[in-house]
């Protein structure tokens, strides 16, 4: 089920907020984890069924791990069972496919295509911090397995999270504040981010799709940086939207989710780039993978050995292909070269570094865009080329220039400082006439945002495919 879909705004939604405030409190855990699973089996009926037995067998670890004498084998044999349901589905074919490849003999004959089960992700790494967490003794094992499965699959960030710490709502799993301020400020967060994902993001799939159909004809360099571009404003309006409406349903119901964005196209540094983007990814792979490692804590060359085996594997999360790894490393290695000299100068560049920042992450994208690491050879040779060209004169790339205009200045604004200022004093209003005028704006926002789905087609998010 999709959160920009008329069934979840218009049926399922409504009557679970209603549901939910006529059950008492005590059954409002239920309710709510078996809404989850009714989410998450209207997409996947039969993988639901997959990973409820997961959620039982990490549930039976690690309570085991938590009151064995050797933890640590436990926590080992923990890890194993959800990696390596992980690498089955996401990685089996690549891995042995590449091994073929390298060996030249044939070994296996496998389908090219494993479905994978929508968020594989995503639960792996909440069970992954969840049993961690608990070898760390940084709080004990639940013995109530509706806790810990309503931890799992709470639908607002079990497809695509963000990544949410047990121990950060371990307090509102067990009771939690629902009132009307609380819907009304967790539904406004929600329509949001169903803006950005349906006017925004979805109306530059559109214009991707214009400009694709004018590469077929002759590659242009104008249009290779034109796509790159459009992209970098997709992927962002399409996954901070999704954070957005996951935050904002998880206030409905009275959960604090992590922030997931901090306007990261205003970065000045592509390491300050990952302290504001996809924040609970930059926060697992620290403190479950980097600081593991050994984090800087050795000599600076085992530091950026760490660092590029952090990013390495982020992006084989983010897709089992070679793009996604070069990806990590074209990441990875920047940052290394920030640590050895570029930092310092850009710190010093004030507005430029901005625009630096945002050039080198346009490049990237370009390896998560492409399909396959050819065709993100053949994009960078055409963006590189030089071979610049006026722009055709279509109606779709006329449509572009004021979609892109007006997300260049969404961007532009939010990272005012008069805006900000703006949005905390809309927040802190308490007088009558200005929530009104904020249940209006929300009200007719959700409206339009409700007329497109229904006038248009399927899209959906980015990250469901990691």
């Amino acid at each position: 089920m999709l959160f920009a879909s008329g069934f979840f705004l218009v049926y399922f939604l409504p009557l679970l907020i209603v549901a939910y405030w006529l059950v008492p409190q005590s059954l409002r855990n239920a309710l709510l984890l078996l809404a989850s699973i009714a989410f998450y089996a209207w997409g996947e009926p039969v993988f639901v069924f997959l990973l409820l037995g997961l959620t039982l067998i990490n549930f039976s670890v690690v309570r085991r791990m938590d009151e064995a004498i050797h933890r640590k084998a436990w926590l080992v044999a923990y890890l194993i069972i959800n990696l390596g349901f992980l690498g089955v589905f996401k990685y089996g074919y690549f891995f042995i496919d590449s091994l073929q490849q390298a060996i030249g003999i044939h070994l296996l004959d496998i389908p090219e295509k494993i479905t994978l089960p929508l968020g594989i992700s995503f639960y792996a790494f909440h069970a992954i911090t969840y049993g961690v967490d608990v070898y760390r003794r940084k709080f004990t094992a639940l013995h109530n397995i509706e806790t810990f499965s309503l931890y799992l699959f709470l639908f607002p960030h079990q497809i695509a999270g963000p990544i949410v710490n047990y121990q950060s709502i371990a307090t509102e799993l067990k009771t939690r504040l629902f009132n009307a301020d609380q819907v009304l400020a967790g539904m406004y967060r929600f329509t949001i981010g169903l803006a950005k994902k349906v006017l925004l993001s979805n109306g530059l799939i559109l214009v991707l799709e214009a400009i694709n159909t004018q590469q077929t004809l002759h590659d242009s360099a104008t249009l290779a940086w034109l796509e790159a571009i459009v992209y970098a404003f997709h992927i962002y309006f399409d996954f901070s939207g999704y954070s957005d409406m996951a935050i904002g349903l998880g206030l409905v119901f009275g959960f604090h989710f992590p922030e997931n964005f901090d306007k990261p196209y205003s970065a000045r540094s592509i390491t300050e780039f990952w302290q504001r983007w996809h924040k609970s990814l930059g926060y697992f792979m620290k403190h479950y993978l980097y600081i593991p490692l050994g984090g800087n804590k050795g000599s600076l060359q085992r530091t950026y050995i760490n660092l590029v085996i952090v990013f390495l594997l982020s992006g084989l999360w983010h897709g089992a292909a070679w793009n996604f790894i070069l990806w990590g490393l074209f990441h990875g290695c920047w940052l290394v070269i920030e640590r050895l000299f570029l930092g310092k100068m850009l710190k010093k560049a004030s507005i430029f570094a901005v625009f630096w920042t945002f050039f080198v992450v346009t490049n990237g994208w370009v390896l998560f865009h492409e399909a396959t690491f050819s065709d993100a050879m053949h994009a960078f040779q055409t963006m590189w080329s030089f071979q610049f060209e006026a722009l055709p004169v279509v109606r779709d790339l006329t449509y572009f220039a004021i979609l892109l205009g007006g997300c260049v200045a969404l961007i532009v604004l939010e990272n005012l400082p008069i805006a900000n200022r703006l949005a905390q004093s809309w927040k802190m209003a308490e007088n009558a006439s200005m929530q009104y005028i904020r249940f209006g704006w929300m009200s007719l926002l959700y409206l339009c945002c409700f007329a497109y789905i229904i006038a248009g087609s399927y899209s959906p998010f980015i990250y469901f495919n990691f």
